[in-house]
């Protein structure tokens, strides 16, 4: 009853794939399970809440000031600043009893936070005070994803499409070609 879990995206609109993928899933998991738009959360007859939150400017970390989450997700981390990332560190913390707290993220190449998300994720260059242990990299491509790749055999060959350094980021994964950074 005491889980609260904060799912993060840049703008509200952004979270529109989220939500209505959510909808699917919890409604037939949670036949209980309500969605309150005006609020951006799940309430589910546990208690358990999932919310759904935006930082589209860096001062909007301030929003999330003395509120606590047993679970943080950045959605398309590379669209965040390592100032949005690291604050919300401060509020991943237990909600209650028997919760347990950890964040996670998902990211593709490129974006403004290219350059810190690779730091710490893939080249694993560590700061004062950043602990190595608190991140890990699990890479992945649309190769490795056969539902979408059965579901629409063409998005493959419509990101093979793509010029050059943003195919070799988005369809391979490769970190080191992403240019503006």
């Amino acid at each position: 009853p005491y889980y609260r879990a904060l799912i993060l995206r840049k703008t509200y609109p952004q979270l529109s794939e989220l939500t209505d993928r959510s909808s699917e899933l919890f409604r037939a998991a949670y036949p209980g399970a309500r969605y309150h738009e005006s609020k951006h959360v799940w309430v589910f007859p546990s208690g358990a809440k999932i919310y759904f939150g935006s930082l589209q400017h860096t001062d909007d970390r301030l929003n999330y000031q003395g509120k606590r989450y047993d679970f943080i997700d950045f959605d398309e981390l590379t669209q965040f600043t390592y100032d949005e990332y690291s604050y919300l560190f401060s509020r991943n913390r237990p909600s209650g009893e028997g919760t347990r707290c950890y964040m996670r993220a998902q990211a593709n190449p490129g974006g403004i936070g290219h350059a810190w998300v690779k730091r710490l994720f893939i080249d694993r260059e560590y700061r004062t005070g950043e602990n190595g242990d608190d991140y890990a990299f699990i890479p992945a491509t649309v190769f490795d994803n056969d539902i979408l790749t059965r579901a629409d055999p063409d998005y493959v060959r419509r990101l093979e499409s793509l010029p050059t350094r943003l195919r070799e980021a988005w369809l391979y994964g490769k970190w080191d070609i992403f240019e503006g950074q």
